[in-house]
């Protein structure tokens, strides 16, 4: 599996992931093969000493050129399971769009390439599971990224105000 290093906005690390051959592992047998115009995205985590603490969150959509405005991508996501397996995957539907802000750029201002998110709520916060991969089935235009959340430190109130 081939990864890249991206940083968000907010600075935190984001994996570009590649589509992965369905003769590459024995655990992706149940899951069907991807029909055509899609693609097979397939995600495995590593083991982390406290899994339940950790959420994945699935990022799709595109690079694509844009302006100073807020783009934003759209696209249906529905959880299937494997018949008789009981393993979830997902199906990305078309990616629509893009939608954005219509504010004035300012003078001079040069466009740039950018990773544009799709509205995909199903796919953010999947529990961590190290010992199953997440495969999700999308349209052959759309990449996916994805980012591991993991929880703080537990915190007590001393006292009611």
């Amino acid at each position: 599996m081939k990864t890249r290093r991206w940083q968000s906005r907010a600075g935190l690390p984001l994996l570009v992931i590649a589509a992965v051959s369905s003769a590459q592992a024995d655990d992706l047998k149940p899951y069907p093969l991807a029909e055509p115009g899609m693609q097979r995205w397939v995600i495995r985590l590593p083991a982390v000493a406290m899994p339940e603490e950790r959420r994945v969150e699935i990022l799709v959509g595109k690079t694509m050129e844009v302006d100073c405005n807020r783009h934003r991508l759209f696209a249906g996501v529905r959880r299937e399971v494997v018949p008789g397996w009981g393993l979830p995957y997902y199906v990305i539907g078309a990616l629509k769009g893009p939608a954005s802000t219509q504010i004035a750029c300012p003078p001079g201002f040069v466009s740039r390439r950018e990773f544009v998110r799709a509205d995909a709520d199903a796919l953010a916060t999947l529990p961590y599971n190290p010992r199953l991969p997440i495969v999700v089935y999308a349209p052959l235009q759309a990449q996916l990224r994805y980012r591991v959340w993991s929880a703080g430190k537990i915190t007590a109130v001393d006292r009611p105000e």
